[in-house]
C-alpha cells in the first residue's frame, strides 16, 4: 500500500513540474518557437529577391540565346547545301569563307558574353 502511495505522489509531483514548465503562470511557453519564427521572417524577402534575380538572369539569357540562334541560322542553311554547289558558285564560296572568319568571330563573341553586357 505504501508503495502505491509513493508512486501516486511521484506521479503528481512529476505532473506538477511538467505543467509548471510547459504552462507557467501565463499559459503555454512558446518563447523558443516564437524566436525561431522571428528569425525566419527576414528569409522571405531574401527568397523573393533570389527568385527575381534568377528570373531576370533567365530572361537575359533567353535574349542572348535567341541572338545566337539567329546568327547561327546562316551556318545551318549553308550546311544543308550540296558541297559541290558551294564550291562551284563563287558567291557561295565567298560567303562560306566570310562566314567562317568574320561572322564566326561575332558568333563566338556573343556566345561568350556575360548576360550583364546585354543591358
Amino acid at each position: 500500500m505504501a508503495h502505491k502511495i509513493s508512486n501516486l505522489v511521484s506521479f503528481i509531483f512529476l505532473s506538477l513540474i511538467v505543467n509548471l514548465t510547459l504552462f507557467g503562470n501565463n499559459g503555454p511557453v512558446s518563447g523558443e518557437l516564437f524566436t525561431a519564427q522571428v528569425d525566419l521572417e527576414p528569409l522571405f524577402p531574401t527568397q523573393t529577391a533570389v527568385i527575381e534575380a534568377v528570373e531576370s538572369y533567365l530572361a537575359k539569357e533567353e535574349v542572348r540565346l535567341k541572338e545566337i540562334r539567329r546568327r547561327l541560322n546562316p551556318y545551318v542553311e549553308r550546311g544543308k547545301k550540296n558541297l559541290q554547289e558551294i564550291i562551284d558558285n563563287p558567291i557561295s564560296a565567298f560567303l562560306l569563307v566570310k562566314g567562317l572568319t568574320i561572322d564566326l568571330e561575332d558568333l563566338v563573341s556573343i556566345s561568350q558574353q556575360n548576360y550583364n553586357a546585354l543591358g
